[in-house]
Formats: C-alpha cells, structure tokens, sequence
C-alpha cells in the first residue's frame, strides 16, 4: 500500500493499527486509576469511538515521524 491506495483502504490500516494497541492500554489506565468494573465498561466503548476519530490523525502523524527519523517517503499520505 502507499499513498495512491484508495482512502477507505488507507483509513482501515489506520483505524486497525491503533485500535489494537490503545484499548488494553486505556483498560490499564483506567485500571491504575481505580475505576470499577462498571465504570470501565462506561468508558471503553467511548474510547474506542475516540480511537476512530484519532485513526486518520494518526496516519499523518506516523508519516510524518517517518519522514523526519528516516527520510523516508510518506506511505499513506502525499
């Protein structure tokens, strides 16, 4: 995939890529924190609504760290 793939391809790979990693972390924090586990059940699902709306964001964002430490051309994003 690069940056001629098509959007939805391109929001898929972001939405998976931090959907696997930011639920168990958020689930630690709200661990750490003293939530119960009612009020953890309250929070994930609107955690992973705001992991949606982070997918594409974050897409940029790896880009653009790759370009910077890497000199890398942008995969996603031109």
């Amino acid at each position: 995939m690069d940056y001629t793939s098509h959007y939805l391809k391109k929001f898929l790979v972001d939405l998976s890529a931090i959907a696997l990693t930011q639920p168990p972390a958020y689930a630690g924090v709200l661990y750490l924190s003293g939530a119960d586990f009612e009020e953890a059940l309250m929070a994930l699902p609107m955690g992973f609504g705001i992991v949606n709306l982070m997918s594409i964001p974050f897409g940029y964002f790896q880009d653009k760290w790759r370009n910077l430490l890497g000199g890398d051309k942008p995969v996603l994003y031109k």
